[in-house]
């Protein structure tokens, strides 16, 4: 796994870094970043966040089933933007 201060040299700081890996992938500004290694372009990985039922089943309305059955279970988005090291954008 690279390191932040490998990453910060080539870039001058990793927010430019996250940012222009954010705009070239075409995600949220709030997106984390996960640099792996190679050169790799950006990409969106990952899933969205939702709800089940306690059983398991997908939950597509969980206020609906809060007032008549109970509690759903919330399962938290695992979206990030994966991106090798030593990427560089088109324009460079």
């Amino acid at each position: 796994m690279p390191t932040p201060f490998v990453v910060a040299q080539n870039w001058g700081s990793i927010a430019d870094f996250n940012r222009a890996a954010r705009l070239d992938a075409g995600a949220h500004t709030s997106m984390p970043v996960d640099v792996v290694e190679g050169d790799s372009a950006p990409s969106v990985a990952g899933e969205s966040y939702y709800h089940t039922t306690p059983s398991g089943e997908l939950c597509e309305y969980p206020s609906a089933y809060r007032k008549a059955f109970g509690q759903p279970v919330y399962h938290p988005s695992t979206r990030r933007v994966e991106v090798g090291a030593d990427w560089r954008p088109a324009s460079w």
